[in-house]
């Protein structure tokens, strides 16, 4: 269980949601690619509890932060009630000792990622590789190397690009996931 209010963390990210635009919400739907499109047609007063069911409380509080970042909404209307949330689940993970999935399983995903392809694709759409990095990735030999690699530097780069890589992983590499999360 979350140490996060799922109820106060569903209020803010309401009061969130009100101060985007109509662009800005389109594009913050558009970012949250894994929601199925048949939910996003919901109204943007249910779309907090949407968000909330579909990736659970904390990943739902990265996720939302990472496209704050991607729309970009870096002012204070919408920072300053979302670090809190940011700040604390960093606190608690740090507290707990909590290793993020993909630092827990490096090595599982090391060897057995095999559709290494279309996931750098999506790093290097969301920025979190550069292009010469992915050129770089992209000219190893085997699937392997280009993992090590990505560990190397990219995904060692903080909790936005493990959680952007974890988040491409379920896209491209579902049943493994799932697997390494038994």
């Amino acid at each position: 269980m979350s140490a996060i209010s799922e109820e106060a963390w569903r209020i803010t990210l309401t009061v969130i949601l009100e101060e985007l635009d109509e662009p800005q919400y389109k594009k913050m739907l558009l970012f949250l690619s894994e929601i199925p499109k048949r939910v996003k047609t919901k109204s943007r007063e249910e779309m907090p509890q949407l968000i909330i069911e579909h990736y659970g409380v904390e990943t739902s509080i990265h996720r939302i932060n990472e496209v704050m970042d991607q729309i970009p909404r870096k002012d204070a209307a919408v920072q300053d009630r979302l670090r809190p949330f940011v700040d604390k689940l960093k606190n608690t993970q740090q507290k707990t000792g909590e290793r993020h999935f993909v630092d827990e399983h490096m090595c599982e995903l090391i060897q057995r990622v095999s559709n290494i392809g279309p996931i750098l694709d999506e790093l290097l759409q969301e920025q979190v590789i550069q292009q010469e990095a992915y050129d770089r990735i992209r000219a190893l030999p085997n699937s392997q190397d280009k993992m090590r690699e990505l560990y190397s530097g990219p995904v060692r780069a903080g909790t936005a690009s493990r959680d952007a890589f974890y988040r491409i992983l379920q896209n491209h590499e579902k049943m493994l996931t799932e697997d390494l999360r038994r």
